[in-house]
């Protein structure tokens, strides 16, 4: 790795280990909770279990079990009889309560975080991306005319796992936000996820200034003022104080030693249909996993914590009431 860029790499591994060490704490070591509940039950009355067992708490109605489940509250006399009272918490974790709870209202909600979400992820976070493949396009044209050889392409790597940390953050935020069910926390996690995903933002000022301050080495074509970035672009490398452009074409000449052009024309002089753009397959590929990938896993989950099912009973349980009053009518009339 050349050493002058070294520190490229080191913020790329930072940025992504530290978003992808959060996800992970996030959804495997403390994933979140939902739908807290707890019980004070008499261990030994096996009818008492029977909910704690319809909702999760315990596997079976045993004494055994609600023991080392529980913990001892208090003590009292019932009838001449002391019984102990154990208290038993249960907590759903927030992958298996996906759009199983939450009124009207809320569905609203999540639909709008979750949209505020996408729209934050694909116009922004994933046009960067876009333009990495773009420019990947632009040096496979650009480097030959320029007489340099074409390396290999596995620095493509550098879009796909930054798009695979993406994915994984829209993903986790879609289910979490689709698990909550007080508005408070809807929000408040549509914000932390949106941080997540623009955490690495922060850096890029420096680093671009750094990239900008430090000059190739060894310098190419002769010149040694050439940095590695142009942070701030100098409409005066190809524009004239009448707004005629200083060269015959948009980019720079071998004549022109004096310019960096590489970079600091590519934004006023790029004409993308000069060359060919192979990347552009990947980037529609990428773009339908960014939306079909976080949808069908809410759908998946939604499916694992039975939320419909219990949207079937409850339509079921609404229908049947009608049925009844209308036979009810029928027989009325007859």
């Amino acid at each position: 790795v050349n050493p002058q860029v070294r520190i490229v790499w080191k913020y790329l591994f930072f940025i992504l280990g530290s978003q992808l060490t959060i996800i992970l704490a996030l959804t495997w070591w403390y994933p979140p909770t939902v739908m807290e509940s707890s019980w004070l039950v008499d261990c030994s009355n096996a009818t008492a279990l029977e909910p704690l067992v319809e909702a999760g708490a315990l596997l079976s109605t045993s004494a055994e079990e609600c023991l080392e489940a529980g913990e001892l509250s208090f003590e009292a006399d019932v009838r001449g009889r002391t019984i102990s009272y154990h208290r038993i918490e249960h907590s759903v974790p927030f992958f298996d309560a996906i759009l199983l709870e939450g009124k009207p209202m809320v569905y609203v909600l999540r639909l709008i975080c979750c949209a505020w979400q996408f729209g934050q992820v694909y116009f922004e976070d994933f046009d960067s991306i876009r333009r990495l493949f773009d420019y990947h396009d632009f040096s496979q044209w650009f480097l030959p005319i320029k007489g340099e050889d074409l390396r290999p392409s596995f620095v493509l790597i550098i879009p796909l796992v930054q798009f695979s940390i993406l994915l994984i953050v829209t993903t986790v935020s879609f289910m979490v936000l689709c698990a909550q069910t007080e508005a408070f926390d809807i929000v408040m996690n549509s914000l932390a996820f949106t941080f997540i995903a623009q955490v690495g933002a922060f850096f890029n000022g420096p680093l671009a200034q750094h990239l900008g301050e430090t000059y190739i080495r060894p310098p190419p074509y002769g010149n040694d003022s050439i940095a590695y970035l142009y942070p701030e672009y100098s409409i005066a490398n190809a524009v004239n104080e009448d707004g005629t452009y200083t060269d015959g074409g948009w980019y720079i000449c071998e004549d022109e030693v004096g310019k960096a052009g590489l970079l600091s024309d590519y934004k006023i002089r790029h004409n993308p249909e000069k060359y060919d753009h192979h990347c552009r397959k990947i980037v529609a590929t990428l773009e339908w996993l960014l939306l079909l990938v976080p949808v069908s896993a809410v759908i998946f989950g939604a499916v694992r914590s039975g939320a419909f099912t219990r949207l079937m009973s409850t339509l079921l349980s609404f229908y049947q009431p009608l049925e009844g009053s209308a036979s009810s009518t029928a027989l009325v009339e007859l």
